[in-house]
């Protein structure tokens, strides 16, 4: 509702205020009234609650509790005050009367400096004033001093505002605040004259008596007051313009560091850009690096002819003109070259967003282009596999056979090794037996404390030399059997050779014959060096190589 009342006043440039009232023992301390349709404080007692409270008489009642009343009666604001809490809240309108500034108001101009606007705000009955003043800073340069008596901040009025109230205004306004304050000196001259007036009007014949006293008293404080108002204007104009240009210096070292701060910005954005160019030249392609430099020209071209039109724009110096325009000449040169700084960030930024804008596109490009290289590898690998599909289609009744044929000798050769692994497995679990033995029978000396006879040594020595002997007569057997088989692979392959020069001098070819047996000492225990296997998966195969069946002694594949 606060914010609500403050847009329904703007327009007549009046603020309400916030007032908190606590009751006392004689209850608020004011008087209703309803004029127009809106209600007042018709009369505020001095020193009561509401008073103390920062409420006035003529106020115009705005809202209770945060509740408006604009369009309640008599009646339903007085149920309302009396069924409040304690403090009661209300939002008053000043009236015209306590909103008048008076004529000897002297306006002043405050920007907040490093250290803030340097005062400090204080209040003495229903008067605020600027309680303190800091030496050199902000508000006595700008011609404030302590003890100066304030009716406006802002433009508004702040007769009957609370201490919060000024706080807020003064935060409303930022870096500046403008005041009308009566000066100390002026107050305490009309305080004196008036005192002096209550003194000798105290008796009738004492009046008479003195009366040109009185008017040479008035006489002597009218010429001091129009002598020091003339000497606070002098001091008030030296200050100010002391302070205009104490803020325009200020301006200019902060322009300056700012245009620091954005050069090396620059330069770092610079580097970023080379170093994007450099990865997005390898990805891109030359049309597309022209085709951006073409654009970033056209709005580097539109941002100088800006920057130009503002430098034609600039004051000139001039010899007449005084510290002050100097120092603005100065501070709008240094703008314009900071503005120039920005302009030359801002392009390098846009420069650098660009190029990397345009590395996904450039790399989404190369990645097509390697899909469509891709795609025509793997028809012509297609193509390749239909021509070898005829081929393959040949060999596969050839390698049905030969898969059958290394079956069958695969699980003859396993079930031979089976036999063998089982044979030698027996004679270990015999040797193993014994041995445990041995170690029984030798644990079992050893906890009868005897030692072994040199008889039982020799029997035992005896044992192991015929066992060695019986494990060598098997290796030898074993040895001998792979020897005759051997021979008689071989003696098969010399009959089967007979048989092909036979068949080659008598019907000019060879005969068809079946794939000779694999053997371990021809082919590593495997048969993945045959010919036949080294052709199917790909592997060149000497010519004249026993290889194809039944082919005319002139073919070679």
């Amino acid at each position: 509702i606060w914010c609500l009342l403050s847009f329904a006043t703007k327009m007549a440039q009046v603020d309400p205020r916030r007032v908190e009232i606590t009751r006392g023992d004689a209850g608020f301390g004011f008087n209703l009234s309803k004029s127009e349709g809106s209600h007042f404080l018709r009369k505020v007692d001095d020193g009561g609650a509401a008073w103390l409270g920062g409420a006035r008489s003529g106020d115009r009642i705005l809202a209770v509790n945060d509740v408006s009343v604009t369009q309640r009666n008599h009646k339903e604001l007085v149920e309302l005050i009396k069924g409040s809490p304690n403090p009661m809240s209300m939002i008053l309108l000043a009236s015209a009367e306590m909103m008048r500034v008076p004529p000897e108001a002297v306006p002043i101009v405050i920007r907040k400096g490093p250290g803030g606007f340097g005062f400090n705000l204080g209040r003495k009955g229903a008067r605020q004033f600027l309680k303190k003043v800091d030496a050199g800073g902000p508000t006595e340069l700008a011609g404030g001093s302590a003890n100066d008596v304030i009716y406006e901040i802002n433009g508004i009025a702040i007769t009957g505002l609370s201490h919060k109230d000024l706080v807020r205004l003064v935060k409303a306004g930022g870096d500046t605040v403008h005041m009308s304050i009566v000066k100390e000196v002026f107050q305490r001259t009309s305080t004196e004259a008036a005192m002096v007036q209550a003194q000798l009007s105290s008796g009738d014949s004492a009046q008479q008596a003195a009366s040109s006293t009185i008017a040479q008293a008035r006489e002597r404080a009218a010429t001091a007051m129009q002598a020091r108002r003339s000497e606070e204007e002098r001091l008030i104009q030296a200050r100010q313009k002391e302070h205009e240009v104490h803020l325009v210096q200020e301006s200019i070292q902060d322009i300056r560091q700012r245009t620091d701060v954005s050069k090396r910005r620059l330069e770092s954005i610079t580097e970023q850009v080379k170093l994007q160019r450099i990865g997005t030249a390898k990805m891109a392609t030359r049309e597309e690096l022209k085709e951006l430099e073409d654009m970033l020209l056209l709005i580097e071209a539109e941002a100088i002819n800006d920057l130009n039109t503002k430098q034609e724009l600039l004051p000139v110096p001039s010899k007449k003109q005084t510290e002050v325009e100097a120092a603005r000449v100065q501070l709008a040169e240094m703008t314009w070259e900071y503005e120039v700084i920005v302009c030359r960030e801002h392009l390098a930024e846009s420069r650098l967003e660009e190029l990397k804008a345009l590395l996904p596109t450039a790399e989404q490009r190369r990645k097509d282009e390697k899909a469509h290289e891709k795609s025509q590898v793997a028809d012509m690998q297609v193509q390749r596999q239909k021509d070898f599909a005829a081929i393959e289609a040949r060999k596969k009744v050839m390698d049905d056979k030969m898969d059958e044929i290394r079956r069958v000798r695969e699980e003859a050769a396993t079930e031979e090794r089976q036999k063998r692994e089982a044979e030698a497995a027996r004679r270990r679990a015999e040797a193993e037996e014994r041995r445990k033995q041995a170690q029984t029978f030798k644990a079992k000396m050893a906890e009868e404390g005897d030692a072994l006879s040199l008889a039982e040594k020799k029997r035992r020595d005896q044992e192991d030399e015929d066992r060695k002997y019986a494990e060598l007569d098997a290796q030898r057997q074993i040895e001998r059997k792979e020897k005759q088989r051997r021979e008689a692979i071989a003696k098969e392959d010399a009959d089967e050779d007979a048989r092909q020069r036979d068949a080659a001098a008598r019907f000019g070819g060879k005969l068809r014959k079946d794939p000779p047996p694999l053997r371990a000492d021809q082919h590593g225990g495997s048969g993945a060096d045959h010919p036949m296997l080294r052709m199917m998966a790909g592997i060149s195969v000497a010519p004249g190589s026993r290889t194809h069946l039944c082919d005319p002694p002139s073919t070679n594949l």
